[in-house]
């Protein structure tokens, strides 16, 4: 039997999704067509099955590398620089409790005699930047890691007391239950490097790790939270502030709004008996720098932003905001939670023809609104 070459089956991988795409390119192209052709549709079957044969053995080929506990650590890290320093393509778990002063070394470049433990790839060293890069912690809202199967949240509906004559027995009060379930989807970055650049770069990979990659998950997370429309090819990750009722959306005329207008926003959702602990403004830079130049009310010698607030709720800015909008909630209704472990593959075959190497981390990723009337928007009035 021959050997399997694990170089240039990632090359027929590469091949093989090319074609089906230039296929579907055809159809989309071809207005009066409305399906494949007998041919193309016989060429995908096959294009398909050996796909899914090549995919199963690159994965049967790929070393499996799973950190659980602190001391399997320098055991996986020798592995991994043996693994590339030979150019074998491997994939490394790392559970989350794993202490996050592990210091493994990934790159195989850096010399090890002048690099102390260069590249740590931990999640810990992950998430904790992912988290750092946005405001999505600061404006409250919870990050779950390490959730499995349905996560479910349990929700309480209002119910009301009774007022009762003396000695009369109470009736029983039901309290009304329902759920939500998280609903996570993959987000996966994949970040080429040449070698040239790991060979003249020390601790390169430890920025691609808890810098490049974590910064390009966090923008991701900030768009689906602050955005008003479901983000591209997003199916279950719709943010809170999508499906805001029109009694929620508020308008304000002229250039800049006035604390009326802004104090609006908060008093519908005051009004739905939403707890206030943890409400806040969130809006873009240039936006709360007007509101810092505009007075109170007329006459007034404060501004209507002052120490990063508005009448004592907290104002915080991310450019995912929308232009000549301001949202407004208690985040603590919008929990976002990472599913299973975080998967980080590094692949020196995909990309072999451009002589780099592949960083690629994938994630399953939920977002769940509990109380969709938790959150308003106040925009800019438009004839």
């Amino acid at each position: 039997m021959e050997k399997f070459n694990l170089t240039e089956a990632c090359e027929r991988v590469e091949q093989i999704r090319e074609r089906m795409l230039e296929i579907a390119d055809n159809l989309e192209a071809d207005k009066e067509r409305e399906d494949y052709t007998p041919a193309e549709a016989m060429e995908l079957k096959q294009l398909k099955r050996d796909l899914n044969i090549l995919e199963q053995r690159i994965d049967a080929g790929t070393k499996k590398l799973t950190i659980e506990r602190q001391e399997e650590a320098e055991g996986v890290n020798k592995q991994i620089r043996e693994y590339v320093d030979k150019g074998q393509r491997f994939e490394v778990k790392i559970k989350r409790a794993v202490a996050a002063n592990w210091g493994g070394n990934a790159s195989g470049y850096a010399n090890p005699a002048t690099s102390t433990n260069p590249a740590p790839l931990t999640t810990h060293d992950i998430v904790e930047p992912l988290w750092k890069k946005n405001i999505l912690s600061a404006i409250g809202s919870p990050l779950l890691t390490g959730l499995k199967g349905n996560h479910q949240w349990p929700v309480v509906e209002a119910f009301s007391a009774t007022i009762q004559d003396e000695a009369v027995a109470l009736g029983d009060t039901r309290i009304p239950l329902s759920k939500l379930i998280a609903k996570p989807e993959r987000i996966g970055i994949a970040v080429p490097i040449t070698r040239e650049a790991l060979i003249e770069t020390d601790n390169l990979l430890q920025l691609i790790a808890t810098q490049y990659i974590p910064e390009a998950a966090a923008q991701l997370m900030n768009q689906i939270m602050f955005s008003s429309t479901a983000v591209t090819g997003a199916t279950n990750l719709v943010g809170p502030f999508v499906n805001v009722a029109n009694t929620h959306k508020k308008e304000y005329t002229g250039d800049v709004p006035t604390l009326a207008d802004l104090l609006a926003v908060k008093g519908v959702v005051l009004a739905e008996n939403i707890n206030a602990e943890g409400m806040c403004y969130v809006m873009r830079e240039d936006t709360k720098a007007l509101l810092e130049g505009t007075p109170k009310w007329s006459g007034a010698n404060q501004a209507i932003v002052e120490n990063d607030r508005i009448n004592g709720v907290p104002v915080f800015t991310t450019n995912f905001v929308a232009a000549n909008t301001i949202l407004f909630g208690a985040f603590k209704y919008a929990p976002q939670g990472l599913f299973g472990d975080m998967t980080f593959i590094v692949d020196p075959y995909t990309l072999a023809r451009k002589n780099a190497i592949d960083f690629v981390l994938n994630v399953d990723y939920a977002i769940t609104v509990l109380r969709q009337e938790a959150f308003a928007i106040l925009s800019k009035h438009t004839s």
